[in-house]
């Protein structure tokens, strides 16, 4: 009997850690370097994750159009969103490329929903601070790279002239603009937290399960005494 209490308990431990498991962040602006970098625009993005999980890029909510279970712009369709074309970075500058997978995210104000695609940026765990980085694309022009971190205008940024997060979306999330150079198309987003990889808990549930596991064995061994 105090076996099963003891599953039961565990279960509802673990149930509670991958609810609270969604990835949480700030946005956070800072001056780029150089000294004709400290315009608004010209900001350095730094995302800091407050807790841990799944990061995913997707458009924004621009309206609802009134319609149930409609359907929002794909953030592919300004951005190269496949595998090695966008990704993170860290704060020291080096460059991580995403996968491209993509899951289907669904906004709601309650009333009315839309549907997009999100595409995975990583996992992540509290306390971390990275960049972003991503690639537009502009009919019959050349793709350019563009990065959160970094002057604008120089370097891996050479093509990026903006990066602004001064408005928000109709359900109030910030809208990420990157603005690029010699009529190549901005690029909009927003960011979206998920549940980290299945498989890999967050810190302190292999301290749970441990703990579990032990009592569990002594238990045991009580009942085999007993016996």
């Amino acid at each position: 009997m105090k076996n099963k209490m003891l599953v039961m308990v565990a279960m509802a431990m673990l149930a509670g850690l991958s609810a609270q498991a969604v990835l949480q962040y700030e946005i956070v602006s800072s001056p780029s370097p150089g000294e004709w970098q400290s315009h608004t625009s010209a900001q350095q993005l730094t995302i800091r994750i407050t807790e841990g999980g799944s990061l995913w890029m997707s458009t924004f909510v621009s309206d609802w159009g009134g319609n149930v279970g409609g359907t929002l712009a794909d953030l592919g369709a300004t951005a190269d969103m496949t595998a090695g074309n966008y990704g993170w970075m860290t704060a020291g500058g080096a460059v991580v490329a995403a996968s491209g997978e993509t899951m289907t995210v669904t906004f709601t104000n309650g009333v009315q929903s839309n549907s997009t695609t999100a595409y995975h940026v990583g996992d992540f765990e509290a306390g971390d601070e990275i960049g972003l980085w991503l690639t537009n694309t502009t009919k019959n022009k050349a793709d350019q790279e563009g990065y959160s971190l970094g002057p604008v205008g120089e370097g891996v940024n050479a093509a990026l002239v903006s990066r602004q997060i001064n408005t928000v979306d109709a359900l109030g999330n910030t809208r990420i603009n990157f603005g690029f150079a010699k009529g190549g198309s901005s690029v909009e987003f927003i960011l979206v937290g998920g549940e980290g990889t299945v498989g890999q808990p967050l810190p302190g549930v292999f301290a749970s399960l441990l703990l579990a596991g032990s009592v569990g064995t002594a238990l045991t061994r009580r009942n085999r005494k007993r016996q």
